[in-house]
């Protein structure tokens, strides 16, 4: 299964930035948070200061006006409440706002102590507690201990804690969005030396390119230095197996000739004896075997058909080389040819392999032919694909039904095919293996076969 090297980098990159974001949320919240606490602890000190400045022991009791500076603590239910506790934890005095709550207040506080706490009451509310101890001397000059306590909601102490923490996951998760795309646009622009390599290597295959070329990175100039060596080596190497699979042909190809030329002078000299002619026809008849199959191979041998060095071909001048050639062959055979070949068409390839694979399909087509033969090259689309199809018709006496897949079946051996048949679809099939190409064959509008060939083809 194939993986995307810039899918696994942009994961990557996006699992270090949740982490990062994550960590700098939870710090940033806990700054604030403490922050936030601090501030209302501040506030509640602020209160209990203003109270004390305007309390005072008087004729034995304690004096607090009942109307304080904050307007919370003079309406009810405003979620701001103000307590004097004696060390019997007896309600000294109230604010008006404490008068119809029931709070919990705390611990008392040592004289010149703070304490600070939380309280969860019974119908659910949590609130802020602030107690500070403090002294008065009565008439009698006795030290009477005193706690002022301050309670306030925690939603009210605390608002603006729960819209900042909103606040922050939303720009946190907006700017690691923003850099998210960012490092896209980077990873793309990085990684388009890759791209790059890959479409050179395309115009390598499809024969608009012999090698690697370009301005490449330093870190990939190493790999298409390389590569280009490995394309040399390998042309070279195929080169020199053509050529000695050529050589060899051809070096077995004269003695066969002469064989076969000894043969048929000698069965024209024997006239009687049937036994020795017999013999003779059977020598003759496997030298000629021997011929084609060294035909054939001489032929695989010569087809360039390495996808290496693969250049743009004009369909329709290499189909009027070959309709000169087979028009001369045939011209006693009088048969009508009808030609249908779109403009601008090309074969992306070798020369010699559509001149070979044309060539053997417009020969059978005239061998076979009585009277016409309907040739016509055009550009086919499907979806984003583009196919060079090349049609063949004649009005011979067709393929049966029966034998058309045997004709196309791959890994056909020559040897086993029987006497007179050619060797030229065989040839026709090993090109289009070579080029991912297809072969059809159907009845023919004109009353024999249809072969149609497909090839994919790319346009610049």
């Amino acid at each position: 299964m194939s993986y995307s090297l810039r899918a696994r980098l942009l994961l990557t990159s996006g699992l270090v930035f949740l982490f990062f974001f994550s960590l700098t949320g939870v710090i940033l919240d806990q700054a604030f948070s403490i922050s936030v606490k601090n501030s209302a602890r501040e506030r509640l000190k602020l209160h209990t200061y203003n109270l004390l400045t305007v309390a005072d022991f008087m004729d034995g009791s304690l004096q607090v006006p009942k109307y304080l500076q904050s307007e919370r603590f003079n309406h009810p239910d405003t979620g701001l409440f103000m307590v004097v506790l004696s060390d019997q934890r007896d309600v000294v005095w109230q604010s008006v706002s404490s008068q119809s709550s029931e709070l919990y207040y705390g611990d008392l506080a040592a004289p010149g102590s703070w304490v600070f706490g939380t309280a969860t009451l019974n119908n659910g509310k949590s609130y802020l507690v602030s107690n500070y101890g403090v002294i008065w001397v009565d008439d009698q000059g006795i030290d009477q201990n005193y706690t002022v306590s301050v309670v306030e909601g925690l939603d009210t102490a605390y608002e603006g804690l729960g819209r900042y923490r909103f606040q922050l996951v939303v720009i946190l998760g907006v700017l690691g969005t923003i850099i998210l795309l960012l490092e896209s646009v980077i990873l793309h622009w990085g990684l388009w030396p890759f791209k790059r390599l890959a479409r050179d290597l395309s115009e390598i295959k499809s024969g608009r390119a012999s090698q690697l070329a370009g301005n490449y990175p330093r870190e990939l100039l190493a790999i298409t230095d390389n590569l280009n060596r490995l394309i040399e080596s390998e042309l070279r190497q195929r080169d020199r197996y053509r050529k000695t699979m050529a050589d060899l042909a051809h070096s077995l190809k004269t003695p066969l000739s002469v064989l076969k030329n000894v043969a048929r002078s000698e069965e024209l000299i024997i006239d009687s004896e049937n036994a020795e002619r017999n013999d003779q026809q059977l020598i003759f008849q496997q030298v000629e075997r021997m011929d084609a199959l060294i035909s054939y191979q001489l032929k695989r041998a010569v087809l360039a058909n390495d996808s290496l060095n693969r250049k743009a071909v004009s369909v329709n001048h290499s189909l009027t080389q070959i309709l000169t050639a087979i028009q001369k062959i045939y011209q006693d055979k009088a048969v009508e040819l009808v030609v249908d070949v779109a403009p601008g068409l090309n074969f992306y390839g070798d020369e010699n392999d559509f001149l070979e694979m044309a060539g053997n399909l417009i020969d059978n087509a005239f061998k076979y032919a009585s009277h016409r033969v309907v040739l016509s090259a055009s550009q086919k689309i499907e979806g984003s694909s583009k196919f060079l199809q090349l049609t063949l018709e004649d009005d011979g006496p067709g393929v049966p039904m029966e034998q058309r897949n045997n004709i196309l079946k791959r890994g056909a051996r020559l040897d086993t095919m029987e006497q007179g048949q050619g060797i030229g679809l065989s040839v026709v099939r090993n090109i289009l293996v070579e080029y991912d190409g297809e072969l059809r064959i159907e009845d023919s509008s004109v009353g024999g076969a249809l072969f149609c060939v497909s090839l994919p083809i790319q346009q610049r």
